[in-house]
């Protein structure tokens, strides 16, 4: 019992316990005949977001990855006491980060979100709470532009002696993620 045990959580966290994946990978069947319970994946889920965290901490893994793979569980999961996590990689990892990992942390977090919308189990006071503070972290972010580094445009601008574009790709890339957060907050702000 226990190589079984073993054996469905493998697939599990390597399919980030997605059954879509899982059969995209042609390992659903396999897993669905262990009927682990949800209390297990539960367990392993926490297992693994803190070892992602733990990994991160380690320069193990990119950030880039610990916030697609944890949003991505959140997501998938309805776990909305791991958002307050989610949002705070930024502070945690992503001080001094450039634009373009910020711009992707954005995208990655407000994807993770719009399933947030449709999930039942969470309040939408919390839901509203949780928006509101993804919502301050970009408009912070769009007041202070002008002071975080943004290497890949520095980077083409000096190979390829141009003048600086003056952000303008990026700066539009955290306005479009501010409008759609803005869409999900009014939805909210509906059923508060």
């Amino acid at each position: 019992m226990a190589d079984k045990l073993t054996r469905a959580k493998e697939i599990f966290i390597e399919n980030l316990g997605s059954h879509d994946n899982m059969q995209e990978t042609g390992c659903l069947q396999e897993y669905l005949q262990y009927n682990i319970p949800m209390e297990i994946e539960y367990n392993w889920t926490n297992e693994f977001i803190t070892e992602q965290f733990s990994k991160a901490d380690s320069k193990g893994i990119r950030i880039s990855e610990l916030i697609s793979s944890v949003s991505f569980i959140v997501s998938h999961y309805g776990r909305y006491q791991d958002y307050k996590k989610l949002l705070a990689i930024k502070n945690m990892y992503l001080n001094g980060a450039d634009l373009f990992e910020l711009n992707i942390y954005f995208g990655n977090v407000l994807k993770s979100m719009r399933s947030l919308l449709e999930n039942d189990n969470v309040p939408s006071n919390l839901k509203l709470e949780i928006v509101t503070e993804l919502e301050n972290m970009v408009v912070d972010t769009k007041e202070n532009i002008a002071s975080i580094p943004d290497k890949i445009t520095g980077y083409i601008t000096q190979k390829y002696n141009l003048q600086d574009p003056k952000r303008f790709t990026k700066a539009s890339k955290l306005n479009q993620i501010h409008n759609e957060i803005n869409t999900i907050k009014n939805l909210l702000l509906n059923f508060v």
